[in-house]
């Protein structure tokens, strides 16, 4: 397997790559509206006074505004340039995989995505989901280099270089799609146990030193969108600000139904919780594999990989297993959990 991976790599790769192409979705005339003229909007220096809600998330205004640059304000090409995104999220997912359990496992999580209907489906549309994994993956990616491997490592300049990397990447991810900061909490987490493990009895100095290069890189892609949206707007413009400022329209529906409470607002998750079509046995095989996923140590990962892949397929990508249907927008809300 050493020797064959990355031939197996580059075929997977190519095989995704035709599929997208000859499934290409294109132009949705959704919420990829607001980002592509957002992203032409950015290239002249037209974007503010006033900014749509869409309009807030940077990564995509940038990736729209390189891509019009180079392909031309045709709405198709800019669409089309979102393929390459989808590769390099594939290369990134078999690299995290590889490192975290092998060339072998890593092939079938990719083989996995790249047979996924939503992957497929979404890959050639101007949305940000894919690139929000994308620089997601990467980040953990840079995460892992940065963590200490054993009890005598120290974290030196070089570790706190890639931590603070992990934390711009995973800023850029935000730029995307703001949910990205719901995995904030999770690494925290699990960096703080990790680095306990291997840096006893001196973990404490180490593990706050690691996760302030992480805040310190997060925040410097804060700082960037904030400047640009509030050179935009010539006043201070804070982007997750909307999310309790009544007066900012897109939102006021949002605020009126839930209001601003955070703990009422997380009486909502059930709605996610609620799988249109996945049948009562399947939705238990999945909350009972993730549960025990990380007591099993990853050794019986194809099944895990298959189970999840099984999720996905008759939640968003068919009715059942005997009567195919595609899946739908909302899909792609699945694409991080993938």
């Amino acid at each position: 397997m050493r020797r064959t991976w990355p031939g197996w790599l580059a075929l997977l790769v190519l095989l995704s790559t035709a599929l997208d192409v000859i499934f290409f979705t294109g132009f949705f005339a959704s919420d990829d509206i607001v980002y592509y003229f957002g992203g032409i909007k950015l290239l002249e220096g037209r974007l503010g006074p006033s900014i749509d809600l869409g309009e807030t998330r940077l990564t995509m205004l940038a990736w729209n505004a390189l891509a019009v640059a180079i392909l031309g304000p045709h709405v198709q090409r800019v669409a089309a340039s979102y393929i390459l995104l989808h590769q390099l999220a594939n290369v990134a997912t078999f690299a995290l995989g590889k490192r975290l359990f092998g060339p072998r496992a890593a092939l079938v999580a990719l083989y996995l995505l790249v047979m996924s209907p939503m992957m497929i489906i979404h890959a050639g549309t101007i949305l940000p989901d894919i690139p929000s994994v994308l620089f997601m993956t990467l980040s953990l990616l840079a995460m892992l280099r940065a963590m200490p491997t054993d009890r005598d490592a120290t974290v030196g300049t070089g570790r706190l270089v890639w931590m603070l990397l992990a934390g711009l990447l995973f800023g850029v991810s935000y730029g995307a799609k703001e949910p990205a900061l719901i995995g904030i909490p999770v690494l925290v987490v699990w960096g703080v146990f990790h680095v306990k493990q291997r840096c006893a009895p001196r973990w404490v100095g180490r593990t706050l030193a690691l996760m302030a290069a992480f805040a310190a890189g997060l925040l410097v892609f804060v700082a960037l969108e904030t400047a640009v949206f509030s050179s935009a707007t010539d006043q201070l413009f804070l982007r997750l600000g909307w999310t309790v400022d009544d007066d900012f329209a897109p939102a006021r529906g949002m605020v009126a139904r839930h209001g601003t409470d955070p703990w009422k607002r997380a009486a909502l998750l059930g709605v996610a919780l609620d799988f249109k079509y996945l049948p009562a046995p399947y939705t238990a095989l999945l909350i009972a594999s993730l549960l025990a996923f990380p007591f099993l140590r990853g050794r019986p990962w194809w099944l895990w990989a298959l189970t999840l892949w099984s999720f996905a397929y008759l939640t968003w990508g068919s009715v059942s297993p005997t009567r195919y249907s595609p899946p739908s927008i909302q899909g792609r809300y699945y694409i991080q959990v993938l």
